[in-house]
């Protein structure tokens, strides 16, 4: 009888160890878990906050291609302009250059005419001088 006491002593004592090392594993984890919630705390805070940085940096990118698509048509605009402006300038140097041409043209026939007029009244003049 004295074994089975000493038996049920020692499995008494096994027990009651296997419980306070269960007892520690128990804290040990719950310390665990407590320092992983408060991790996964701080990640939902951070994406939070990542989510709160896109969708502003995908406002401020949605309001720079609106700008650009604005731009780009006043800057087709304004190559369309450029490009009537420049035809508008070669037309008017061909009408600058042709007007020189027809004034220096009439400048000659004025010349011509003129030559021709006076001769005339030299002729005239000629004859009527004894």
């Amino acid at each position: 009888m004295v074994v089975v006491v000493v038996v049920l002593a020692v499995v008494a004592v096994a027990a009651v160890a296997w419980a306070v090392a269960s007892a520690r594993a128990l804290a040990t984890t719950r310390t665990e878990l407590a320092a992983r919630e408060s991790s996964v705390a701080e990640l939902t805070t951070d994406v939070a906050a990542a989510t709160s940085q896109l969708q502003a940096t995908e406002a401020e990118l949605s309001s720079v291609q609106d700008d650009l698509r604005q731009r780009s048509a006043e800057r087709d605009d304004l190559t369309g302009r450029l490009a009537d402006a420049e035809q508008t300038r070669d037309a008017l140097q061909r009408a600058r250059d042709d007007a020189a041409q027809r004034a220096g043209s009439l400048e000659a026939s004025t010349g011509i005419h003129q030559m021709v007029e006076n001769a005339y009244k030299v002729t005239l003049a000629t004859a009527f001088v004894p």
